[in-house]
């Protein structure tokens, strides 16, 4: 049953970066709740209905599905190359991994067809064209960034977490906009970049800078940088509003996410001790 991780999309999510209920919530809160917001937003009201959001459920799933494999990878292979590594596996998970690899890519490139066959039915050629190219640079992204331990492993870490996001939409490439773009943009992948290897320690020189003289090399100091760069956003956000940019719909959903990182800031300086947080 603890190898059941490798074929199920999510669940490998869950074992090695969540682990605990808040973390579920939060990704929820960061991923599941803008991205189906946005896409209530963009999309025409006489969409919905109960078949729309089971499709719209599914796409999730493939991002996942797809995503996952990096993770598998990065977590069974490219540890081996690192002198301190993360061990987010058991060693009877990683020889599991060793007997069954093949299997276990075929398998999620079988669930991942699947979801993509389905989803056709629902948005047509041209969607599923873009959602399933998106999904290949995800893959490819991932052969990269998993064999790479460089400066430039930022960027593509830019690129994998702004595909996550934006790869949904691509189901609908008519109502895909630069407006759409920057706000997705600005509700993640722009924040959990700047804050790339923050757990690192000091003698790792990626992102220096901002570990150096916003995170002063401590790790806890995240949840404040978060607030104040999700609040800086909102502002740049409203700005855009008022420049015609953005809608104010739009601008609820940073708005949002400041607010959601906020929370958390209060509640860590009420004593909150969230177990795992800032783990994964």
């Amino acid at each position: 049953m603890r190898n059941l991780l490798f074929f199920i999309p999510l669940m490998y999510t869950y074992c090695t970066r969540l682990r605990t209920f808040l973390k579920c919530f939060s990704l929820v809160c960061i991923y599941f709740v803008p991205v189906v917001y946005l896409l209530v937003l963009v999309l025409p009201g006489d969409y919905w209905s109960a078949k729309s959001v089971l499709f719209v459920f599914l796409s999730l799933v493939a991002v996942y599905d797809v995503y996952e494999i990096g993770y598998i990878q990065n977590d069974a292979e490219t540890v081996k190359k690192e002198v301190t590594p993360t061990s987010r596996l058991s060693r009877e998970q990683l020889e599991y991994y060793g007997r069954h690899r093949w299997l276990i890519y075929v398998c999620r490139a079988a669930i991942g067809g699947a979801l993509v066959a389905c989803l056709y039915d629902e948005v047509g050629t041209a969607g599923t064209v873009c959602f399933t190219c998106a999904l290949l640079l995800i893959l490819l992204t991932y052969q990269v960034y998993n064999r790479l331990r460089c400066h430039v492993n930022m960027l593509l870490y830019f690129v994998l977490v702004s595909l996550r996001y934006c790869t949904p939409f691509l189901l609908f490439p008519e109502y895909f906009s630069l407006e759409l773009l920057v706000t997705l943009l600005m509700v993640f992948p722009i924040v959990k970049t700047l804050e790339y290897c923050s757990t690192k320690p000091p003698h790792v020189t990626t992102n220096l800078f901002f570990r150096r003289y916003v995170l002063r090399f401590d790790s806890q100091r995240l949840t404040l940088w978060r607030a104040v760069a999700h609040g800086t956003l909102s502002i740049i956000a409203v700005v855009l509003y008022f420049n015609d940019f953005f809608s104010a719909g739009h601008v609820m959903v940073v708005v949002y996410m400041f607010c959601f990182r906020l929370g958390i800031y209060a509640l860590i300086k009420m004593g909150a001790t969230p177990k795992g947080y800032l783990e994964g």
